[in-house]
């Protein structure tokens, strides 16, 4: 059995940082540990973090590695028609997720989704971010 990695606080500047506060469980932990283990990752090895989320284990990965993060490149995906951005963004999900946390009442969602259904130009966006790191 491994032993309980020491953990650092975590914060988000993230208006739900919900996922900041998934990673900081002590199950979250674990599981992290057990699998920088298992990978047997060591200096100068080459690590993709491919995934969705906070990016709570790059720092993590970059220094396991011997590595430290040097760049960060943001690059927005556009999206131009509603139908479009609800399939890859869930924004109907999103905002009836904002309505039970009491973000939005009922009829501020509703109201939000009827303009953006409406609305003769319509705008989302959604960024790809790629973190290089160095030796």
């Amino acid at each position: 059995m491994t032993t309980e990695p020491a953990v650092k606080n975590v914060t988000s500047t993230a208006p739900t940082p919900y996922l900041d506060l998934v990673a900081a469980t002590r199950p979250a932990r674990q599981y992290k540990h057990e699998l920088l283990s298992a990978l047997c990752i060591g200096a100068g090895d080459r690590v993709p973090d491919v995934g969705c989320g906070p990016a709570t284990d790059l720092a993590a990965l970059a220094e396991e590695v011997g590595r430290t993060i040097r760049n960060v490149r943001n690059v927005a995906a556009v999206l131009t028609d509603f139908d479009t951005a609800e399939t890859i963004l869930g924004l109907r999900r999103n905002t009836d997720r904002a309505v039970v946390a009491g973000y939005l009442t009922p009829k501020a969602g509703r109201a939000w989704l009827d303009h953006l259904t409406r609305t003769e130009t319509f705008f989302a966006t959604s960024s790809l971010i790629t973190v290089l790191a160095a030796a």
